[in-house]
C-alpha cells in the first residue's frame, strides 16, 4: 500500500519533456540526427548534399540540399510534433514512398539540440530561417533548397552527452551511414566535411558505369571484382545488384547491404533467404558478401514497425523469400563455370553480365588460398573407382592433347601431382584441380538427381540389421521423426530406450558412418524441430557421404581416368567449389605464367 506522502499523481508530461522521450526513440547519437536529415533531403528530390560535420557532429551538423525546399508557411510547422507533409491519411500510410513520415523529426532533434533551419522554395523568390529559440519566421538570404544546422547536441541532457564515445568514433559512424544512401541514391552527388577538411565528393553515378565506379569506391574493390551482376524481375518485384562468388566469403556478415525501395533494412525473411542460397557452396560458417536491391509495391512492404524504420513487414513473406532464394542461388550456381585466375587487379579487367554457363562470367581475378585438409584415410577405393571410370573407352587415351585443348574448358590432363592435384593444359594456359573436392561436388551432385529422380532407387538394404546404440534422447527424437528418416533412406525401428534397428540406409553409405549420420540428423531435428525440409537432412547426408567416398590423397589416376573427371566437372553444377565451399579447381593464363618468370620484361 502507498501512504499519501508516497503517493505520486498521474499528469500529462510538459511538451519539451515528452519531446525529450521521444528524441530518446529516434535520436541517439549524432549519426542519428544525420540519417533524419538526408532522409529529408531525399524526400524534398534533392540532387546534391552537402553534409558539414565538427567534433564527430557533437558542436555541429549541417546539412545543406538543393531539394525543392520549404514554404513560409510550414517553417513553424516543421518543429512541431506529429507535423509532416509526408502523409494525410491511414491509406497513404500504408502505402508510404518516402523515407520519413512519422513528423517527429524535427522536433525531436529540435528538443534536445539548438536548431536552424534556411530554406527556399522553388517557387517563390524570397527565402526564410527559423530557429528552435525564438522559433519566429524572418527573412534569410538562399537558394533553392534548403540548410539545417543543429549545433550542441544534448545541450540540455548533459547525461546522454556524457555518454556519447569520442569524436573520431561519432564521425566513422556518420561516415558508415552516409556509405549506406551513397551506395542507393546514385542520383544524388554527396560531399562530406569533417572539421573543414573534404573526406568524400561524389558525383551523380546515373548511368551503368558511374554507378559501377561508385561501388568499387565505397564498397570494396575486393568484392567487385569477385562480383556477380543479377537484375531479375517477377511481377512488381525487381531484385538488382551484385552477389559474391562463394569463394569470396567474409568471418563477419560486415559486407551484406539490403534496400528495399531506397531503404536500407535487416530482416530475417532477406537474411535466411540468401543464407540458404548459398548453403551448398558456402564453405564453414562463413558469411556470403552482397549488395542488393528490392524495388517493390510499397503497398506490399510495411515500413511503420520501428521508429529507425530498418525493420519491415513483408505482405507476401513466401513470395519474398522464394524469390530472393531462387534468383541468388541461381546466379551463383551459374558462375560455377566463372574463370578463375590469380593475379593482380588490372584497370583493363572487364566485368560482365553472365548469360548462363556457356559463358562464363569475367569476374576480375581472385586471389585464393587453396589448402588440402589431411586425410585420416588413405585407403583407395578401388572398388568405387572402378565403377566410376568403368566406362571408359582407350580411344580417348589416343587423342592428342593438343587436338582436345581447345574444345574443353578445364582443358587435358598432363599429370597428377602429389597425389592430390590434377594438372591440365587449356588453350590460354593451365589449371589445378583439387581431384578429392571435385570428386566430391560430382558425387554429391549425382546422388542427390538420383534421390530427386526416384527416392525408392536412393535406398539399399542391408544384408544383416545393423544396431545403433544412441542416447535416450536421440532415440526418443528418432522415434517422432521415423517418417522424416523413411524419406532419407533409412528404415528404422527402436528396440529399446537407448538403441535403434536399422535395416536400410541411402545408398554409399558404409555400415560405419551409419550411428554417427543418424545421431547428427536426430540432433539436427531435435535444435530446430520441422521447419527444416527433408533435402536439408539429405543434403547434409550426401555431403558426408560423397567426402567419404571420393577419391583421396594418393589415390592413383590415369589420364583417362584424370580426363573423365574433368569433363564431368565441365557439367556438373556448382563444380567450382566442393560440399564444403572450397574451391576445386584454379586456372593461371600464359601472362601470369610469364609474369612469374619476368619474361618479355
Amino acid at each position: 500500500m502507498y501512504s499519501q506522502q508516497n503517493y505520486r499523481q498521474i499528469r500529462l508530461l510538459p511538451e519539451d519533456l515528452a519531446n525529450q522521450i521521444a528524441a530518446g526513440e529516434v535520436i541517439e547519437r549524432p549519426s542519428s540526427v544525420v540519417k533524419e536529415l538526408i532522409e529529408n533531403s531525399i524526400d524534398a528530390g534533392a540532387t546534391a548534399i552537402t553534409i558539414e560535420i565538427q567534433e564527430g557532429g557533437k558542436s555541429l551538423i549541417r546539412i545543406r540540399d538543393n531539394g525543392k525546399g520549404i514554404v513560409y508557411d510550414d517553417l513553424r510547422l516543421a518543429l512541431a510534433p506529429h507535423a509532416t507533409s509526408k502523409v494525410y491519411t491511414l491509406e497513404e500510410l500504408e502505402s508510404v514512398a518516402s523515407m520519413g513520415f512519422r513528423g517527429e523529426a524535427l522536433a525531436s532533434i529540435a528538443s534536445v539540440s539548438k536548431l536552424k533551419i534556411i530554406s527556399k522554395h522553388q517557387d517563390y523568390d524570397d527565402a526564410w530561417q527559423i530557429n528552435n529559440e525564438t522559433r519566429e519566421v524572418t527573412p534569410a538570404a538562399h537558394v533553392t533548397g534548403t540548410t539545417i544546422e543543429v549545433s550542441e547536441l544534448f545541450y540540455n541532457t548533459p547525461a546522454r552527452r556524457k555518454f556519447l564515445k569520442k569524436d573520431n568514433t561519432e564521425f566513422l559512424h556518420i561516415s558508415d551511414l552516409l556509405k549506406k544512401y551513397m551506395l542507393c541514391y546514385f542520383g544524388i552527388a554527396f560531399r562530406l566535411i569533417h572539421n573543414g577538411k573534404e573526406v568524400k565528393d561524389l558525383l551523380l553515378a546515373e548511368d551503368a558505369q558511374l554507378k559501377y565506379n561508385r561501388v568499387l569506391d565505397l564498397y570494396s574493390r575486393d568484392f567487385i571484382e569477385n562480383a556477380i551482376y543479377i537484375d531479375k524481375e517477377v511481377g512488381d518485384a525487381h531484385l538488382w545488384g551484385w552477389v559474391a562468388s562463394p569463394r569470396f566469403n567474409r568471418a563477419r556478415a560486415d559486407m551484406q547491404s539490403f534496400y528495399i525501395n531506397g531503404r536500407i533494412i535487416k530482416d530475417k525473411i532477406v537474411t535466411h533467404a540468401i543464407k540458404n542460397a548459398y548453403k551448398d557452396v558456402m564453405y564453414g560458417n562463413r558469411y556470403p558478401a552482397f549488395l542488393l536491391y528490392l524495388d517493390m509495391d510499397y503497398k506490399e512492404v510495411d515500413v511503420n514497425v520501428h521508429p529507425a524504420k530498418s525493420e519491415v513487414r513483408f505482405r507476401n513473406q513466401k513470395f519474398i523469400y522464394d524469390f530472393l532464394f531462387g534468383t541468388v542461388n541461381k546466379a551463383i550456381t551459374t558462375s560455377a563455370d566463372i574463370e578463375i585466375e590469380i593475379s593482380s587487379f588490372s584497370e583493363n579487367n572487364t566485368y560482365q553480365e553472365s548469360k548462363g554457363t556457356n559463358n562464363p562470367l569475367n569476374i576480375g581475378n581472385m586471389s585464393l588460398d587453396i589448402s588440402i585438409e589431411d586425410e585420416k584415410d588413405e585407403s583407395s577405393n578401388t572398388s568405387l573407382l572402378d565403377k566410376y571410370f568403368s566406362n571408359q573407352t582407350t580411344q580417348e587415351n589416343e587423342i592428342h592433347i593438343s587436338q582436345k585443348t581447345k574444345s574443353s574448358g578445364l582443358g587435358q590432363a598432363i599429370c597428377q601431382i602429389h597425389g592430390i592435384y590434377i594438372l591440365s593444359q587449356v588453350e590460354d594456359g593451365i589449371v589445378l584441380v583439387d581431384m578429392h573436392a571435385a570428386h566430391e561436388r560430382i558425387l554429391y551432385e549425382e546422388m542427390k538427381k538420383t534421390w530427386h529422380a526416384d527416392t525408392a532407387k536412393f535406398k539399399q538394404n542391408l544384408l544383416m540389421p545393423l544396431t545403433c546404440r544412441l542416447s535416450s534422447n536421440i532415440v526418443a527424437t528418432i522415434d517422432e521423426n521415423l517418417e522424416v528418416f523413411e524419406k532419407l533412406g533409412f528404415e528404422i525401428s527402436v528396440v529399446a530406450d537407448d538403441a535403434v534397428l536399422v535395416r536400410s540406409t541411402p545408398i554409399y553409405v558404409k555400415d560405419k558412418d551409419v550411428q554417427n549420420l543418424i545421431s547428427n540428423v536426430a540432433t539436427e531435428l531435435t535444435s530446430s524441430g520441422k521447419t527444416k525440409s527433408v533435402e536439408f537432412y539429405l543434403n547434409h547426408i550426401l555431403a558426408t557421404v560423397s567426402c567419404h567416398a571420393a577419391v583421396r590423397a594418393n589415390d592413383k589416376l590415369g589420364i583417362p581416368e584424370m580426363n573423365h573427371l574433368l569433363r564431368q566437372m565441365e557439367t556438373v553444377e556448382n563444380s567450382g567449389q566442393c560440399n564444403h565451399g572450397r574451391p576445386t579447381w584454379v586456372k593461371l593464363n600464359f601472362a601470369q605464367l610469364d609474369n612469374f618468370f619476368l619474361r618479355g620484361r
